[in-house]
């Protein structure tokens, strides 16, 4: 009994062997069978065996002749060139902590932690996890066939249209408008006074619940002049869309604060806030990641502002932002 306990697996390998080497037989005798009748069909027929395998095992034996008449190994159950699971579960952690980050942009974090990996292979890993629906609304461009595809880019990018923006340095041209950004509890319609630098795209924002020019003059005259003159940076013009808070000619503040200080006002007609690239670009990002998490939260203005302040200090330093300089 414990002599065929031991050599056992001795004996499995050798009717291994044997079972192969009889594989191989067969496989070479309706290869020879066709030969010598000239038919293939009634060799086949014969042997029991499709024309489609006949055609597949004589390919290999002109190849290599009788090992191609083997069994091939089964494929690896793991691909040598698969993510390690170590990157696998961080990418699901920046998911999970971050809800509004798509895929290009943990590619971007990861890609500054010294981890090159591809927007589309994470896109993968978020759906295998369960996680890939908090994607929604990202499109591929589609290749063109011949035509422009500016229409097409514009709606993925928002700031392609405004590529004609062109700054030589920072503050030389801002962006400025007011954005409603939805009712919050406990504080009603909020909303947020945002400049936009587009040679960086460096952004400043501030909340307040009234749609008024004071409200634009206080953001320039605490914020952005007192950041630029630090620099030693002039601020030349500032481009607006036709609201009242920064068009209206009766004794508006905003007008006379900018002829005050030199600095030019330019006026964009835009039907939408989506024609205003640069502008409707952070106000995505800002939804997404900042104000819909706390939309349904109490609190006061000013909490919900210091809490905004430090978003803006991740999203102007630490975020990586394709194709823009810094400041």
């Amino acid at each position: 009994m414990w002599e065929g306990l031991i050599f056992f697996p001795y004996k499995l390998l050798s009717f291994m062997e044997k079972r192969e080497e009889e594989l191989v037989a067969s496989r070479l005798a309706v290869i020879q069978l066709a030969q010598s009748l000239g038919s293939i069909s009634e060799a086949c027929r014969r042997a029991g065996m499709d024309r489609t395998s006949f055609y597949a095992w004589k390919k290999r034996y002109e190849a290599f002749g009788n090992e191609g008449l083997k069994d091939r190994p089964p494929v690896h159950k793991y691909h040598p060139q698969t993510t390690p699971q170590e990157l696998v579960k961080r990418i699901r952690s920046c998911a999970e902590s971050n809800p509004g980050w798509g895929a290009s942009r943990i590619s971007r974090e990861l890609k500054s932690e010294g981890e090159k990996i591809s927007p589309p292979t994470i896109q993968k890993i978020l759906n295998q996890s369960g996680l890939g629906n908090v994607q929604a609304g990202r499109r591929e461009i589609p290749a063109g066939k011949g035509g422009s595809q500016d229409p097409v880019i514009q709606k993925v990018d928002l700031c392609f249209k405004e590529r004609c923006l062109e700054c030589d340095r920072p503050g030389q041209l801002l962006l400025q408008d007011t954005l409603l950004i939805g009712n919050f509890k406990d504080l009603g319609p909020i909303y947020m006074q945002t400049v936009i630098d587009p040679y960086s795209s460096y952004a400043f924002a501030f909340l307040h619940t009234d749609r008024h020019a004071r409200f634009a003059v206080r953001m320039l005259h605490q914020e952005i002049l007192p950041f630029f003159q630090k620099k030693g940076l002039k601020i030349e013009t500032i481009i607006t869309g036709l609201s009242q808070e920064f068009c209206s000619k009766k004794e508006n503040p905003f007008l006379l604060y900018l002829g005050l200080h030199g600095i030019q006002h330019e006026k964009k007609s835009v039907k939408s806030l989506k024609k205003n690239g640069f502008i409707q670009h952070f106000l995505k990002t800002a939804k997404e990641e900042f104000f819909k998490p706390r939309e349904k939260k109490g609190g006061t203005l000013e909490a919900l502002q210091a809490e905004l302040s430090s978003w803006l200090r991740d999203y102007n330093f630490q975020q990586i932002k394709n194709g823009k300089r810094g400041i």
